[in-house]
């Protein structure tokens, strides 16, 4: 399969682990469903805006 063995082991270890890029997805996810049961009638911008607010 043209891969190194440290390579495999190394995904072997991090199996089920999520990575930072998941993680911050997942959260993302859930600050969208947050914000749109608080506040149902704010289009996209309005919403991002937010979001992009809050993390600053």
């Amino acid at each position: 399969m043209s891969v190194s063995r440290s390579g495999y082991y190394k995904w072997v270890k991090r199996k089920g682990i999520i990575n930072r890029y998941q993680a911050n997805r997942l959260w993302l996810i859930e600050e969208i469903k947050e914000t749109y049961v608080k506040h149902k009638i704010w289009g996209y911008k309005h919403r991002a805006s937010y979001i992009r607010d809050k993390t600053n």
